[in-house]
């Protein structure tokens, strides 16, 4: 998660949303289970971690006082034994805690951001460096997707067979958000005898993983076979989910 989402997280708790803000987080948190999960976790762990800094800080205050009525002794004494044995106590079950919360949210709940990495587009040849080619190649590259959708498509013309060509719009219209028209073009490669087939799975899967419908993305996962050059990190992700 990113930090705006703690933010969120944090304002959502101390009722510090507007009325339409409230209201709009409030129906993401019915329509994303993940968010909402996250968030009861963050709540228990702020319920528990919040209390013992209060206390420090009322401690603190305390041994103030004393001090100002002329008792440093007595605070020198208890706070080099308990306050401070305390202290350990309190920021060891404080770490444990907030360890516990990014384990469970970042391992249990597999992003599609964490396994969209994608190698670059490499079309150009020494000696063939055409002007269309290298349009395609440096708008994706540079993530520049509907750039690149558009320069993909008009090689596509020219080249209506070439697989690869295909996964790189798919993966281009994915990142553009354009779910179905990049599963169409994936499920089309992966019904095929092309190379790119078990890639054409892949990227099913993680078009499942990024709409959350993790059912479908681990049937795509268990098409992999082994020796598959996408073998491995589908068993990894399939181990995630």
């Amino acid at each position: 998660m990113n930090e705006e989402t703690y933010l969120s997280f944090d304002r959502y708790l101390a009722n510090e949303m507007p009325a339409d803000e409230r209201a709009a987080f409030e129906l993401n948190l019915k329509s994303d289970t993940v968010l909402a999960e996250k968030l009861r976790i963050y709540q228990e762990v702020q319920e528990i971690v919040g209390p013992r800094y209060q206390r420090q800080e009322q401690e603190i205050a305390f041994r103030k006082n004393l001090a100002v009525i002329g008792n440093e002794e007595l605070v020198e004494r208890t706070g080099r034994t308990v306050k401070m044995n305390w202290y350990i106590g309190a920021a060891a079950a404080s770490i444990a805690l907030i360890c516990a919360f990014f384990f469970y949210t970042s391992s249990s709940t597999p992003e599609y951001s964490d396994y969209a990495h994608y190698e670059p587009l490499a079309l150009v040849e020494r000696g063939n460096e055409d002007a269309s080619i290298l349009k395609a190649q440096q708008a994706f590259n540079t993530q520049r997707y509907t750039e690149a959708v558009e320069a993909i498509d008009a090689l596509l013309k020219h080249d209506d067979e070439n697989d690869a060509l295909k996964i790189y719009k798919g993966i281009s219209l994915l990142e553009l958000d354009r779910v179905t028209e990049a599963n169409r073009l994936f499920t089309e490669v992966s019904h095929s005898p092309s190379v790119y087939k078990d890639k054409a799975l892949w990227m099913l899967a993680l078009s499942a993983l990024k709409q959350k419908d993790y059912k479908t993305c681990e049937n795509f996962l268990k098409k992999i076979p082994a020796g598959s050059p996408e073998h491995k990190q589908a068993q990894d992700l399939l181990n995630k989910l």
